[in-house]
């Protein structure tokens, strides 16, 4: 899901890029 992928992202890059 989306909420799913959006936390990944955060893992990878907590920038939030």
């Amino acid at each position: 899901t989306k909420a799913m992928f959006s936390t990944s992202a955060k893992i990878v890059k907590p920038n939030g890029e």
